[in-house]
């Protein structure tokens, strides 16, 4: 084999190689690709998750400032309820 078909066949090979790096290069920019949208989605997932436990907490203490006016409602008519019970012991039938 002379010298120009040496380098003929070297060329085809490095052009060959070449070509299988674009290919894997273009593959691997795709798969980047896909995982950088799928880690997008996720942090989108994350938020909803993170403000709808914003809500839940919030929801949680208002019920929680709820119960307390009621504890403290029916304290205050037990309060009245006693005095109410005490003016009425004071008539005789």
């Amino acid at each position: 084999m002379c010298i120009r078909d040496r380098l003929l066949v070297m060329v085809d090979h490095t052009t060959g190689m070449i070509e299988n790096l674009t290919a894997t290069s273009e593959e691997q920019g795709v798969a980047a690709e896909e995982m950088a949208s799928a880690m997008d989605t996720s942090a989108k997932a994350a938020h909803e998750i993170a403000e709808q436990i914003r809500q839940m907490t919030e929801a949680i203490d208002q019920q929680s400032q709820s119960a307390q006016q009621i504890t403290a409602a029916a304290q205050e008519l037990d309060t009245l309820s006693e005095t109410l019970d005490a003016l009425v012991k004071r008539f005789k039938i």
